[in-house]
Formats: C-alpha cells, sequence, structure tokens
C-alpha cells in the first residue's frame, strides 16, 4: 500500500483519538478535581524505515519517506483548579500539588483530587462511590461541624454526653467537646502528568510519574486543605473547542486524503497495461 494511504489513515486514526480526548475534557468539565488530558503526536516511520530501524540499521531520515503520525503520549495536566465554595462541611479542596490517599477494595492505595467526601455507614468519610480515606478518618455518630486546620488534622465538634455534662466544672457552661478525628494524609510525585487514571477520578503511579511521596497539609511541597470547598476542573472550555475544532478540521482533510490518493489508485489500476 502506498505510504501516502498509510499516512491518510494514520491521520484519521490519531485525530479521532484526539477528539475522543478533548470530548472526554469538556464532558468533566463540572468534575470536582478533574485533571484535563493532552494528547502528544510525533511522526510514524513507514514500514521500510521501520523494518531498517529493527534490524539495526540507520533509517533514513526523509520526509518524502514519512509513514504518517502517533500519539506520541497522552498526559494530565495538574495545573491548579478554582476553588469553588459549597455547603457542604465534608467538601474539601487542596491547594498545591498533593493528591489525597484513598484505598481500593484490594487494599492497594490510590490517590485522588475530589474532595467531595460523605459519610458510610461505618462513619467513614468517603467518595462518592464508597472508596475510604487513607488513613481512616471516622466522624462521631453525633457531630454539630467539622473543621480543618493548617496542618490538615480535622476536628469534629459533638454535643457533650450526660456523662460529660454532669462531669463539668460547675462554672463551665460549655455542651459541646471538639474531637480530633485525623489528619489527611497527602501524596505527590516527582511527574504527576505520568499518573495513570483508572477512572472514578482515581490515579495509580507508574515507572514515568515515580513513586509516591507521602507526607501531609503544611509540610514542604504538599499544600494545604481547606474545608466548604472543592476543586473545579482545570478544563479551559475556550482551549478545548478551539482544539476540537482543530482536530475535526485536520481529521477531514485526512479523510479527503485519502479519498483522492483512492481514487488515483483505482484510475491507475484501470490503465490498460
Amino acid at each position: 500500500m502506498p505510504v501516502s494511504i498509510d499516512a491518510a489513515l494514520s491521520g484519521m486514526l490519531e485525530h479521532q483519538r484526539q477528539i475522543e480526548m478533548i470530548s472526554n475534557n469538556i464532558a468533566n468539565v463540572n468534575t470536582a478535581g478533574y485533571k484535563r488530558v493532552k494528547v502528544h503526536f510525533q511522526s510514524l516511520l513507514d514500514t521500510a524505515e521501520i523494518l531498517q530501524a529493527v534490524q539495526g540499521s540507520l533509517p533514513v531520515q526523509d520526509a518524502t519517506t514519512a509513514g504518517g503520525v502517533e500519539t506520541a503520549a497522552v498526559h494530565r495536566a495538574f495545573e491548579q483548579g478554582t476553588l469553588q465554595p459549597t455547603e457542604s462541611p465534608l467538601d474539601f479542596a487542596i491547594v498545591g500539588a498533593g493528591l489525597f490517599k484513598v484505598r481500593l477494595e484490594d487494599g492497594s492505595a490510590a490517590y485522588t483530587r475530589d474532595g467531595a467526601f460523605h459519610v458510610d455507614a461505618n462513619r467513614q468519610l468517603v467518595l462518592s462511590d464508597g472508596t475510604p480515606l487513607e488513613p481512616a478518618m471516622v466522624l462521631p455518630e453525633v457531630y454539630i461541624s467539622v473543621s480543618v486546620d493548617d496542618t490538615g488534622t480535622l476536628t469534629a465538634v459533638r454535643p457533650m454526653t450526660e456523662d460529660e455534662l454532669a462531669a463539668r466544672a460547675a462554672d463551665d457552661a460549655s455542651t459541646t467537646v471538639a474531637v480530633p478525628v485525623g489528619r489527611f494524609a497527602l501524596a505527590r510525585f516527582a511527574n504527576p502528568e505520568s499518573l495513570a487514571g483508572i477512572g472514578s477520578n482515581l490515579y495509580l503511579p507508574t515507572d514515568a510519574s515515580g513513586p509516591a511521596i507521602e507526607g501531609g497539609p503544611g509540610d514542604d511541597g504538599f499544600g494545604a486543605v481547606v474545608g466548604s470547598r472543592l476543586e473545579a476542573s482545570n478544563v479551559d472550555m475556550g482551549a478545548e473547542l478551539t482544539g476540537l475544532m482543530v482536530a475535526s478540521r485536520s481529521f477531514q482533510m485526512n479523510l479527503q486524503a485519502y479519498r483522492t490518493i483512492s481514487e488515483m489508485l483505482r484510475q491507475a489500476g484501470e490503465l490498460p497495461s
């Protein structure tokens, strides 16, 4: 098959992939903590040059023998999203490079920027799909409010029990008690753009991202945790729509090139020998 057909086909396939990635970014524009995906392309060798490379001989770099385009890498952009105030005291946002650490069903760790937590049947803080924080944070059965300080320590204020009310000092009029729940565990990575997404806004480390470096809010390089806030996605709708138009137009041009070359080959095949 002529190299021109290969180039046109690769252009259609890769720009279709780019359209899918951009569409996914747009679909998640309102997903808390979502990080947009970027696709990076690179030129592709033709079949003859690939064989030369496999055999150990140096392929000739010539634009006339280029075989098209392929995806070089798919990375996530971890720029900070804007903070949006919420009415839930169990919504938390990270300002800085850290990620929340959570525990999967198999006991392994995953990481997320999604701070929309709620309480499960065991009073643990969990994500919307039930994935619990690591280490576990268990709230009192009854609480009035929760707050997080600069060190990431979560404190719940609950009513005093009857025994506590009876045991308080005569001049003490308080009816509530502050209970430390725990400290948020955060992680950061040398190359967070190479984290592997596994769905549900969760990420796993890869060889390219490096292992998790663990710490907590207030520690150097990890950022801070603020309450009653959620981090919005970092999807720029203007940039995504512009990229979608460029990718769509590129797909159309490669499709037109494929049709034109196919027609030329058909006509050539009908020529008398």
